[in-house]
C-alpha cells in the first residue's frame, strides 16, 4: 500500500507539474496572439496612412495640373474664388513663367542669330514644265 501511495503522489505531483506547463503554454500562447494580433494592427493602420497619402497626393497632383492649365488658357483671371492657397499657386505659376522668359532672352545681341543663319544655300526656285502631249 505505500508503494501504491508513493506512486500515486508522484503521480499528482507530475499532474500537477503538467497542468502548470500547460498553464504557463497557453499563457505564452494568448501573449503572441495579443503580440501578432497588435502587429496586424499596427501594419494595417501603416497601410491606410500610406493609402490616405498617396490618395491625397493624386487629388493636389490633379487639382495643380488642372489650375495650371486653367491658368495656361486664362492667365488674367480672377483666382481669388478658389481660396488663398490657389491664388499664392497661380502667382507662384506666374513668377515661374516670367523667371523662363528672362533665361531665354538673350542679353547680349551678338547672340541673337541672323535672319539666314542655318541656311547653306539660297534655294532655286523651279521652272513649271508642261506635261508632255
Amino acid at each position: 500500500m505505500l508503494k501504491a501511495e508513493s506512486e500515486l503522489n508522484k503521480n499528482k505531483e507530475e499532474l500537477l507539474k503538467a497542468q502548470s506547463e500547460l498553464k504557463l503554454a497557453e499563457a505564452r500562447v494568448d501573449e503572441y496572439e495579443r503580440m501578432a494580433a497588435g502587429t496586424i494592427d499596427e501594419i494595417k493602420a501603416g497601410v491606410e496612412v500610406r493609402i490616405a497619402q498617396a490618395h491625397e497626393e493624386a487629388i493636389s497632383d490633379t487639382c495643380s495640373s488642372f489650375l495650371y492649365t486653367l491658368w495656361l488658357q486664362y492667365p488674367e483671371m480672377d483666382f481669388s474664388f478658389f481660396g488663398e492657397e490657389v491664388v499664392d499657386e497661380v502667382k507662384q505659376y506666374a513668377a515661374d513663367a516670367a523667371k523662363d522668359i528672362e533665361t531665354s532672352i538673350p542679353q547680349d545681341p551678338s547672340e541673337v542669330a541672323p535672319p539666314n543663319a542655318g541656311i547653306e544655300a539660297e534655294v532655286q526656285p523651279t521652272v513649271a514644265v508642261a506635261p508632255p502631249s
